[in-house]
Order: C-alpha cells, then sequence, then structure tokens
C-alpha cells in the first residue's frame, strides 16, 4: 500500500457569502492505486450505493419497472427494487464483487454461480447471481463512470439477473442472447426507459 504523506489535511473555503466547510484529504507519496483508494475508504465498490440509489430512484418509473419480471413474480416479492437492493447488499439473490479484469470489454458482467456445471442456471433457473464489477481504473471503466453511468450499468446487469433467475423473478424485457446481435440491446432499453 502507498504510504500516506498526510491523512488529514484541513481546509476551509474562506468566500464570505459561503458557509466555512472543512473536509479531510488523503494525499499520496505516490500515485495510488485503484484498490488503494478503494482500502482507503472502506473497500468494496467505490461508488455501488449512490449508483443503487439512482437505479432505485429509475424504478420507481412504470416503463422502467415494468421491463423487469411480472404482475406474478411482483406479488411474490421479486420486484425489481427487491432483487436490486437484495444483490447489491448480498443478503439475497445474489451478490456484487469487485474485480480488475484489466483492459477488457466489459464494465460489469452478471452471471449465476456453477453455470458451466449446471447449464439450466442460464435459461431461468438459477437461485443467485454474481455482479462482478471491472474496477480497472481507465476511462470507460467503473471508476471513471459518473453515478447516473454507474446506475444504468446496474440496471443493464439488473436486466441479466432476472433472465437469469426468471424462473422465480419473472424475464426481462429483452433476451440475454440479444446481445449477440448487439451488444447495446439492453443499454438501449434501460435509456429509453429508465432515465
Amino acid at each position: 500500500m502507498d504510504a500516506l504523506v498526510n491523512a488529514e489535511q484541513i481546509g476551509a473555503d474562506t468566500s464570505p457569502h459561503l458557509p466555512t466547510v472543512y473536509t479531510t484529504v488523503n494525499v499520496y507519496a505516490t500515485p495510488p492505486t485503484w484498490e488503494t483508494v478503494a482500502a482507503d475508504i472502506g473497500g468494496g465498490v467505490v461508488g455501488l450505493e449512490s449508483a443503487e440509489a439512482l437505479a432505485q430512484q429509475a424504478l420507481k418509473k412504470k416503463p422502467c419497472a415494468q421491463m423487469y419480471g411480472n404482475a406474478k413474480s411482483w406479488a411474490r416479492g421479486f420486484t425489481p427494487q427487491n432483487v436490486l437492493k437484495g444483490i447489491v447488499s448480498g443478503d439475497k439473490f445474489g451478490n456484487v464483487v469487485a474485480q480488475n479484469a484489466g483492459p477488457v470489454d466489459w464494465v460489469a458482467d452478471t452471471s449465476p454461480p456453477g453455470a458451466a456445471l449446471h447449464p439450466l442456471r442460464l435459461i431461468g433457473f438459477a437461485k443467485t447471481v454474481t455482479m462482478k464489477i471491472n474496477t480497472y481504473n481507465a476511462i470507460g471503466y467503473w471508476p471513471q463512470l459518473s453515478t447516473a453511468e454507474r446506475a444504468e450499468t446496474l440496471l443493464h446487469e439488473l436486466g441479466h439477473a432476472f433472465n437469469f433467475m426468471s424462473h422465480n423473478t419473472g424475464p426481462f424485457k429483452v433476451s440475454n442472447l440479444a446481445e449477440l446481435k448487439d451488444k447495446y440491446a439492453f443499454d438501449k432499453e434501460v435509456q429509453k426507459n429508465c432515465f
């Protein structure tokens, strides 16, 4: 881990029109890695909480929510809001993990555990999923996305989660196979209906 030069640096805004604001800033002797910064502020996926909050706001819009599942699955508690909350919290329906996968062609990836051993999990019979967030620190990857882009990413991945767990949750509006023809098929629907 890069050594901290100064663990607390206090600064104040001296503008006569604004109240004084104090902040704590970590200053590193050498530029930190993404993992160093994440560990410094508590570990996990940086920005996940604010991205989930914005995604939950989007799911309050009827056209957005209606892309996930159906009335029958919602009546059993498999609403998009509950499923997203359960995955992000790791309490139910799966979990989110940070992975520096490097400069690959994905920002996030969702899959059911053991899919290679149990192919039925790929067609709707999974009980949980894992959302992997690529923490590679470059333009176009999670660390440098805006909160809105991160929320859109979560809603995109939630679509995959619904398809993998569709036996319980009902399906997403777009099949996972649609991305074989158009890699932006999920993004187009999420952007059109949620934002």
